[in-house]
């Protein structure tokens, strides 16, 4: 991802960390769910937060440890709709596309209502909402890789995602395939889903992450 989207990654990862610092102090506490390889964790716990990581990867949650292993960030494989918090969080995080992968209206309610029981009342949920521009076939082909991605509708919303990508390292190629499905999820979609699991809005921060692809929600968790 880093080879592949460099400025506007980081960007994205900037404007999240920025909007996370001007709402809360360290050692808040913030489960990140979909926390992969550690882009948000590690830099929050190196602030002071207190940090859990959620995702349904053992290996990347392997390569979060392996980045930062000094660092006290909790780690859970675990899909977002099963994951029960040990203690209450004040903030939760689901972006870098988390709600694309998943496919049906009850598990995305299984996984808002997971995130809702993981926070303290009032406490916050910040989430992108993927918007259907970035369903879109791309290649991308530099030095260091050649990545070629299809996304292609198979059954309303749900598309399938094709990929076939050569890292070129010091050390000679790597090559990298896969197939999974992905779904785009309409900001009304995921507004009623939301509501239906106790989060009322708390601010549209979409204008703070400009072209970044998705709309940008803070909801707060009711009662």
């Amino acid at each position: 991802m880093e080879l592949t989207f460099g400025e506007i990654y980081d960007r994205l990862t900037s404007s999240a960390l920025d909007e996370i610092r001007a709402r809360l102090r360290p050692p808040a506490s913030i489960v990140d769910f979909g926390a992969g390889c550690g882009r948000l964790s590690i830099p929050l716990s190196r602030a002071g937060y207190e940090v859990t990581a959620v995702d349904p990867s053992g290996a990347m949650l392997d390569q979060l440890r392996a980045r930062a292993p000094s660092l006290e960030v909790e780690t859970v494989e675990t899909p977002m709709q099963r994951y029960r918090a040990r203690r209450p969080h004040d903030l939760a995080l689901c972006v870098f596309t988390v709600i694309a992968y998943i496919l049906d209206e009850e598990t995305l309610s299984q996984a808002f209502t997971a995130a809702a029981q993981s926070l303290v009342p009032d406490g916050l949920l910040l989430l992108d909402v993927p918007q259907y521009d970035m369903f879109e076939s791309f290649d991308h082909d530099t030095e260091s890789i050649i990545r070629h991605v299809e996304i292609e509708p198979i059954a309303g919303p749900v598309h399938a995602y094709h990929e076939r990508t050569v890292l070129r390292t010091p050390d000679g190629s790597i090559q990298y395939e896969d197939t999974f499905r992905i779904r785009h999820w309409t900001l009304e979609e995921t507004l009623v889903a939301l509501d239906a699991v106790g989060f009322v809005p708390a601010d549209d921060i979409s204008a703070r992450f400009t072209g970044l692809g998705a709309n940008y929600l803070l909801m707060r968790r009711s009662g």
